[in-house]
C-alpha cells in the first residue's frame, strides 16, 4: 500500500516508519494516512483563510503566524465518537456493526463529515471520494439501498446460482467383478466418487437374476 502513496507522503511515512522501534502495523499506517489527511486540510483551510485576509496587513501577520505553527504539527490522537478510542468512526467495528440505518441516526450527532466520515469540515468541502454505490456525496457506510438495487443483487446472485448448478461434471467408472455370497462372480459398473462418503448399490445388483444394467457407487479411496 505504501508503493500507492504520492512521493511526499511516501518520504514522511519512511521517516515516521524508521522511528518506530517494532516493524508497522496495518493500524499504525491507518493512523498515520488519517493523520497526513488531516494535516493537509488544516493546511488548506489555513490557505483559504489567509486568501480571504489578503490587503489587511494585521491579518496576513497573523496567517503567518498561523502557518508557522502548523508546518510541524505533533500526530494527535484519534478519538471515535462512537467508542471513545484511538480511530476514526469508520474504522470502528461497533459502528460498523450497526443497520446503516442506525447509522444514519448516530452519524448525524458525531460533528463529522458525512462524506468521509472525519471532523474538521462539512461534506460540501470534502475532497475525498463519494459513496461507490451511487456516487452521491455520503459515505458508503451510509448508504441504504433502493429496492431496484436489491432486485439486481437478487438476480445477479440467482444468475450465478443457476450457471453454478448447471456445469457438468463427469465421474469416473470402473468395471470390476463383484462376488455373491454363492461364490459367483458379476460384472458390475463402478461409479467412482471423491466426494461421496457413503456407499450405494443398485437394486440390479443385488438381484443379479434380472436382466437389467448393473451399477453400483463407491468413494473413490
Amino acid at each position: 500500500m505504501a508503493s500507492k502513496l504520492d512521493q511526499v507522503t511516501n518520504r514522511e511515512w519512511e521517516e515516521h516508519r524508521n522511528s518506530l522501534t517494532e516493524p508497522p502495523t496495518l493500524n499504525i499506517f491507518i493512523n498515520f494516512l488519517s493523520n497526513r489527511s488531516d494535516l493537509l486540510e488544516t493546511l488548506e483551510e489555513s490557505k483559504s483563510i489567509k486568501t480571504r485576509g489578503e490587503g489587511h496587513s494585521d491579518n496576513n501577520k497573523s496567517n503567518k503566524s498561523f502557518l508557522a505553527t502548523t508546518d510541524k504539527p505533533k500526530y494527535k490522537p484519534l478519538l471515535c465518537p462512537m467508542c471513545k478510542q484511538d480511530h476514526h468512526v469508520f474504522t470502528c467495528e461497533t459502528f460498523k456493526s450497526l443497520p446503516v440505518e442506525v447509522r444514519n441516526k448516530r452519524v448525524h450527532g458525531f460533528n463529522v463529515c458525512l462524506n468521509c466520515l472525519r471532523p474538521g469540515h462539512d461534506a460540501n468541502k470534502c475532497k475525498l471520494g463519494h459513496c461507490k454505490y451511487c456516487n452521491k456525496k455520503h459515505n458508503t457506510l451510509l448508504h441504504v439501498h433502493s429496492d431496484s438495487e436489491l432486485s439486481n443483487t437478487q438476480n445477479v446472485v440467482l444468475s450465478a446460482n443457476h450457471s453454478a448448478s448447471s456445469r457438468i461434471i463427469l465421474l469416473s467408472t470402473a468395471l470390476v467383478q463383484v462376488t455373491d455370497t454363492k461364490g459367483n462372480c458379476h460384472t458390475a459398473r463402478v461409479l467412482l466418487d471423491n466426494g461421496s462418503t457413503a456407499n450405494f448399490v443398485s437394486s440390479d445388483l443385488v438381484h443379479p437374476e434380472r436382466e437389467h444394467h448393473q451399477f453400483a457407487a463407491v468413494p473413490s479411496h
